[in-house]
């Protein structure tokens, strides 16, 4: 956390993890909102490329249907800096990835690792963050819960 101020650690961590959506895939259910109904009007999220929200919509129907998605589109089973390239083209799929352009120190990042192919410190850094992670304790018994749903306390 070298590259930061003190005040931004958080911003910095939460960007180093959303970095893992270089690999793997989300159902269309959890798109469909940004998609379809992103203020409550029928509406898509403005800050998603609107090509990009044309080809999702082609692929991804109002309530959920549709294929699962690569997180990280055309680079899904790779750690690699297109993860980067695509959130600073606003091709990021979650809204979680868009936000990593709201900050200035964390659109930095975001354009530093986009500029090489592996991005330029993204392995060292993310390997950082998942060690600090790993240091979190567990709540156990009495001190927390397995959750049915993870947005949802039981």
């Amino acid at each position: 956390f070298y590259l930061i101020p003190f005040t931004h650690k958080r911003f910095f961590f939460i960007l180093l993890l959303s970095g893992a959506h270089t690999i793997g895939v989300a159902s269309c259910f959890v798109i469909t909102d940004r998609l379809y109904n992103f203020t409550g009007r029928s509406d898509t999220d403005p800050a998603l490329d609107p090509t990009f929200a044309s080809e999702l919509k082609k692929k991804c129907k109002p309530g959920g249907g549709g294929p699962v998605l690569e997180l990280d589109q055309g680079s899904s089973t790779v750690s690699d800096a297109h993860f980067y390239k695509a959130v600073r083209q606003n091709r990021g799929l979650l809204i979680s990835d868009a936000a990593l352009l709201d900050d200035h120190v964390t659109r930095a990042y975001v354009k530093r690792q986009s500029k090489s192919a592996a991005g330029a410190t993204f392995g060292r850094d993310f390997g950082k963050s998942m060690e600090k992670m790993g240091r979190i304790g567990v709540l156990t018994g009495s001190e927390g819960e397995i959750r049915q749903r993870c947005a949802l306390v039981n």
